[in-house]
């Protein structure tokens, strides 16, 4: 129900783009820090990843966006014996609106969540897809994009969150 619901919102972004006015297309990549909170930040190390983003222009003041990327977020609890890792990958859709040299940036779409152990030597590995959102707010200034966001991916009523910060470089095209 969720794929349809996502695969839905994006149809219709697309379809509203046929006939919008042309706006800013851009390409962005970007490096991202998260801070994880509540139960994830419990046993989560800050994470470090990145992301690219591509923008369709619509309108003056406006970008639908698809965001992809990875962060991974290290444990706390790492010994030599016992080492362990989530990794983060979401596939958002989103829209971008700009308020000047500031933009608004609701995303939604899918997490893709692996964690990795390792405990005297042998390995564990899970992975799970969530359903996932964020919330950020930016600064362009020339190409440059400095943004802060909370993330969250939930499934079956857990869920698991972060704020991040990204810098990225946009390119026209």
């Amino acid at each position: 129900m969720k794929k349809v619901f996502i695969i839905g919102i994006v149809l219709a972004m697309t379809s509203f783009t046929a006939f919008a006015q042309k706006g800013n297309n851009q390409i962005g990549i970007g490096l991202d820090l998260g801070l994880p909170v509540g139960d994830f930040g419990d046993g989560s190390n800050f994470g470090i990843g990145g992301t690219a983003k591509g923008m369709y222009g619509i309108g003056n003041a406006g970008q639908v966006e698809l965001t992809v990327g990875y962060i991974s977020f290290g444990s706390k609890e790492s010994t030599s014996e016992a080492k362990a890792s989530t990794g983060i990958i979401p596939i958002f859709a989103g829209y971008r609106h700009h308020l000047n040299q500031f933009y608004l940036e609701p995303q939604l779409g899918l997490s893709m969540i692996s964690s990795k152990a390792t405990v005297m030597g042998k390995s564990f590995s899970s992975s799970t897809t969530a359903f996932g959102w964020a919330l950020g707010i930016g600064y362009e200034f020339d190409a440059f994009d400095l943004s802060a966001r909370y993330q969250s991916a939930s499934k079956s009523g857990g869920s698991l969150g972060f704020f991040g910060l990204r810098i990225g470089y946009n390119f026209p095209f």
